[in-house]
């Protein structure tokens, strides 16, 4: 009886850990399309993944279909909260819904071509992602899709995003370089504020106008290269940046002066400015 109620204990404390991520599971091989919930598509044609059955697993794969039906979209928090490491996305999917994987345990991601839209919240506060592939299909990226993704280094925007909604990437404390492609006009209010290890960024020619605070509170900033398109910049786009060093930009001075720069922008006084910038 002496021995039965430690292990009894024992056994209370590695379930109380394991609940709360501090013991590593031991899932097996990854669960089949049994494992997964769905629901059909409004078009009869194709299923949302709703959720996963089993809990304990740190590496899982979203099936690619159903009943003989392609699994087109990720549902609204269909794995929010859950302790998985990887989740593969397969190349059905072209949806990934709000809060989909909202305060996941995941380390990194592939967002496959065929995602055409990330939701609201969809990877926010995953605390532990440090890497995102962003797939060539995506043209939205929504409000706070990826905000305090505090492990993330890099972000790479590809050509075909068009829309970034308010703070996608706020408060990213460990991100250190952006590159944004050729797709993009506006960049939001914002959208990487309060990323204090931002080191460099890289805006392509297709981005005309940068919104207010879209790069505020980035005080480690040191240098940004702008494309040929930028024609206004926002009250305190850049606000708190003072600290930057190098302004690249492929046009000449004159175009330059001809860019509206609102107040708040003090960095564009003190860092040097370099002209017919070639990338």
């Amino acid at each position: 009886m002496k021995r039965i109620i430690p292990l009894i204990v024992l056994l209370a404390i590695m379930l109380s850990l394991a609940s709360c991520g501090l013991i590593e599971s031991v899932g097996g091989e990854v669960g089949g399309a049994s494992d997964f919930t769905f629901e059909l598509n409004e078009d009869g044609t194709s299923y949302t993944v709703t959720g996963y059955k089993d809990t304990t697993r740190t590496t899982t794969e979203i099936p690619s279909e159903y009943n003989g039906l392609p699994v087109t979209v990720i549902g609204e928090r269909a794995f929010a909260s859950y302790r998985y490491d990887e989740v593969t996305i397969p190349d059905t999917v072209t949806v990934i819904e709000d809060y989909a994987f909202h305060c996941s345990n995941l380390r990194s991601v592939v967002i496959p071509d065929s995602v055409t839209v990330i939701g609201e919240h969809a990877f926010d506060t995953s605390y532990w992602l440090g890497s995102v592939s962003i797939g060539n299909g995506v043209k939205e990226i929504k409000k706070y899709a990826f905000e305090y993704c505090k492990k993330l280094t890099r972000v790479v925007i590809p050509d075909n995003v068009t829309e970034i909604g308010v703070s996608a990437f706020s408060h990213c404390e460990s991100l250190t370089d952006v590159i944004i492609g050729d797709g993009l006009t506006y960049i939001a209010n914002t959208v990487f504020y309060n990323c204090d290890n931002l080191l460099n960024i890289t805006i392509s020619d297709g981005v005309e106008r940068i919104g207010a605070m879209a790069f505020g509170s980035c005080n480690k900033l040191r240098k940004i290269y702008f494309g040929k398109g930028i024609k206004s910049i926002a009250t305190g786009s850049f606000g708190l940046s003072e600290n930057a060093t190098d302004v690249y930009y492929v046009g000449s001075k004159d175009e330059w002066s001809a860019v509206h720069i609102e107040d708040g922008n003090p960095m564009f006084k003190s860092a040097k400015m370099h002209y017919n910038y070639t990338k």
